[in-house]
């Protein structure tokens, strides 16, 4: 309690002590007080002298809450999600059926590449006679086979190319892996046998070939080697396996 006098404008005391109660604000009150006293400060400090600062506060906060109401009302629609999902396009294999002895066959399981030269990429002479081709007159040319394979191991890999009727087989020939060529006269076709191939394995096949062009081939390129054929089989996922590649042909014969 305290004790308060009241003073009339002439200085004549009209009551002494009186008891008056003391009343504090509710914790409510304090709480806003407390809360509103950077913004009081703020007020004092920015917008009492000038408005400016209080404009662009305003501005602020206008833009915050629609914001706000901008992220509130996506949220509240249905929207149709994009489509990200990526394909592949991928060789298709044939998978053995269950109730199928045979074996499923998987193309390009092997790189097959056949080359007919004359000259290697060094610029070294490696076939004779005439070239390009000259009617009568006889060339030879050195033909490489390569196989690499692309999946897996493989075994029992069989090569066999055709030798047109106009082309002579020389007996020289070499490989790095397998059996060595065997030439059947009587089919005019090259075999040529590995017993097997790791992945990423490179077996390389050289021979020679003879031709001798004859006057109706002037203008044209004579056919060297056709048929370029090979195929395999993979034990552990039971496939197998073909592969192919172009004929050969000798330059235009002049």
């Amino acid at each position: 309690m305290k004790k308060i006098t009241d003073l009339t404008k002439q200085g004549q005391i009209i009551s002494t002590e009186q008891n008056v109660p003391l009343t504090q604000p509710s914790i409510y009150i304090r709480t806003l007080n407390i809360m509103a006293a950077p913004f009081k400060k703020r007020y004092e400090r920015h917008y009492k002298i000038s408005k400016k600062h209080l404009v662009i506060d305003l501005i602020f906060v206008i833009l915050i809450l629609a914001l706000a109401i901008f992220n509130i009302y996506l949220l509240t629609q249905k929207f149709p999600l994009p489509d990200f999902s990526i394909s592949f396009n991928q060789q298709e294999t044939l998978v053995e059926p269950e109730n199928k002895s045979e074996p499923a066959v998987a193309l390009s399981e092997i790189a097959l590449t056949a080359e007919a030269l004359y000259f290697n990429d060094e610029g070294d002479q490696l076939g004779l006679g005439a070239w390009p081709p000259k009617i009568g007159e006889t060339s030879n040319l050195v033909i490489s086979i390569n196989l690499e394979t692309t999946s897996g191991n493989w075994e029992n890999i069989k090569f066999q190319a055709k030798l047109p009727k106009n082309i002579t087989w020389i007996k020289s020939s070499s490989v790095n892996k397998g059996a060595a060529i065997v030439y059947d006269v009587n089919k005019n076709t090259i075999f040529w046998n590995i017993d097997s191939l790791m992945f990423n394995e490179n077996a390389n096949a050289v021979f020679n070939l003879e031709f001798t062009p004859t006057a109706d081939a002037v203008g044209k390129k004579i056919l060297l080697l056709e048929n370029i054929f090979a195929n395999g089989f993979n034990k552990e996922s039971d496939k197998e396996f073909s592969a192919s590649a172009k004929n050969l042909y000798s330059l235009v014969v002049q």
